[in-house]
């Protein structure tokens, strides 16, 4: 089983870590974690000076491949049969996911949502909900924000509640 783990909030990549290691137990799984820098030209003018952006995309670089290795590490020492391999990219965050999921034949995607609602969601996009609408696999999206965590997979509905873990709902 192949699974694309894709990270972006430090505070959040942990429990999506724990959620990846949960169903890479399950089977002898391939994991990689995937960081996607968002293109940086598309939230800054073109008059920014040059050198500025290019330290900009270098400091984005840095911290995606800490981030991305402390999620390999940690899924490694928690799901220690796993192979875990791990990628960065630069684009858009969701055109991305779906492009390595597909290039690498994932079986499922499992990524973070913060949960946001209303004129935030609206404004700032949902990635999660980009890639659950157009993957060709199944995806696991693990709320990260509000009362508790919940996840979401592609599926038929469920209810869902605010415990620990929360339980899983299916879109």
């Amino acid at each position: 089983m192949k699974i694309l783990v894709a990270v972006e909030d430090p505070g959040a990549a942990a429990i999506v870590a724990d959620y990846a290691c949960d169903k890479a137990k399950l089977a002898n799984a391939q994991v990689k974690i995937l960081n996607v820098i968002p293109s940086l030209f598309a939230y800054t003018s073109l008059a920014v000076v040059p050198e500025l952006l290019d330290d900009m995309r270098r400091e984005s670089r840095h911290n995606a491949g800490t981030l991305v290795h402390e999620i390999a590490e940690r899924l490694a020492k928690g799901c220690p049969t796993a192979v875990v391999e791990e990628q960065i990219a630069e684009g858009s965050p969701a055109e991305t996911i779906l492009s390595v999921a597909s290039q690498w034949d994932a079986d499922l995607i499992i990524i973070g949502s913060h949960g946001r609602r209303g004129l935030n969601r609206l404004v700032l996009g949902s990635v999660s909900m980009a890639v659950v609408g157009a993957a060709e696999c199944p995806v696991l999206v693990v709320k990260t924000r509000g009362n508790g965590t919940t996840h979401v997979d592609k599926g038929s509905e469920q209810d869902t509640s605010s415990k620990d873990k929360g339980h899983p709902v299916k879109v």
